[in-house]
């Protein structure tokens, strides 16, 4: 079968629902390809709570909220409680359905430029044929192994976070996590929570504060660029580096309060500003 639309969105997670929801509201002619929400619910942990809150919903037009869902399906749930992995999953698949938004569940095969145009080969055999291409596939393809750290592993002895999602599998082993943002200290309290024997936190900055990080800051930006879409190209070097700098602050210098209690256990060891082949050497050798 063969379709053809004006705009084709090759991705089905919050990104490419959210932009969905946009273009049919406003009755823009699209598809949408992809395995909705896949990667949250194969590559995201159980038991996982969010940074983000409530306002980080993806509806534009600000009708079917996380807050909407919430107070439907969680009456219970106080305010201050952060939002968990399902209760996200659930959101956005009762935002699907609120939002009639229809996915083709397929991958995208094969992307190639036609004359003015765009042809994507999909999974099943089917062809889609768009005059834009908007790529919402997500963080999965972009994880990184750096060679010089495999080559001191034995095979099959790591994994990325996005592949290591159950915990229980490390359950009386001792697990060397690298990496010191929230899904590194996260990841060390579920683990630990899991009955892992002991667990190392590895990274080359000074141990993150327990301390909700201010966003409020970014709302501006986004509109700023919404309006002209070369605003940070357009800055200073200095300028630039300035708001690198406090992004990278606000994300890897703080984690969330509700981390530190278990975070604080004897089952787990932080040590900051580490080279992590040391660390990781003698951790091999013990």
């Amino acid at each position: 079968m063969h379709l053809s639309t004006t705009t084709l969105i090759i991705g089905a997670g919050p990104f490419g629902l959210g932009l969905a929801a946009y273009l049919q509201s406003r009755r823009h002619d699209y598809q949408i390809v992809g395995k909705p929400m896949e990667f949250w619910e194969r590559h995201m942990p159980e038991g996982m709570l969010l940074r983000s809150n409530t306002n980080w919903y993806i509806d534009p037009d600000h009708q079917w909220t996380i807050d909407r869902f919430l107070s439907v399906h969680y009456p219970s749930r106080l305010p201050t409680d952060p939002i968990s992995r399902e209760q996200y999953i659930g959101y956005m698949n009762w935002f699907r359905q609120q939002a009639d938004i229809n996915v083709t569940p397929h991958y995208v095969r094969q992307l190639r430029q036609e004359d003015q145009s765009f042809k994507a080969e999909l999974a099943n055999g089917d062809t889609v044929s768009a005059q834009h291409v908007v790529l919402a596939t997500g963080f999965q393809y972009f994880a990184h192994l750096p060679a010089n750290l495999l080559a001191l592993l034995p095979t099959e002895r790591y994994q990325h976070t996005c592949d290591a999602v159950d915990m229980a599998a490390y359950r009386g082993q001792r697990v060397l996590l690298i990496g010191g943002r929230q899904s590194a200290f996260e990841s060390a309290a579920l683990l630990a929570e899991a009955g892992a024997r002991h667990v190392h936190i590895s990274y080359r900055h000074e141990t993150p504060r327990f301390e909700e990080a201010d966003w409020s800051w970014v709302d501006p930006i986004v509109e700023r660029m919404a309006d002209c879409p070369s605003w940070f190209r357009d800055l200073s070097a200095e300028e630039q580096e300035e708001y690198r700098y406090k992004l990278w602050a606000e994300g890897r210098l703080k984690v969330e309060p509700w981390l530190e209690n278990r975070i604080r256990r004897s089952e787990i060891s932080l040590h900051p500003v580490q080279k992590s082949y040391p660390l990781l050497y003698r951790l091999i050798t013990q």
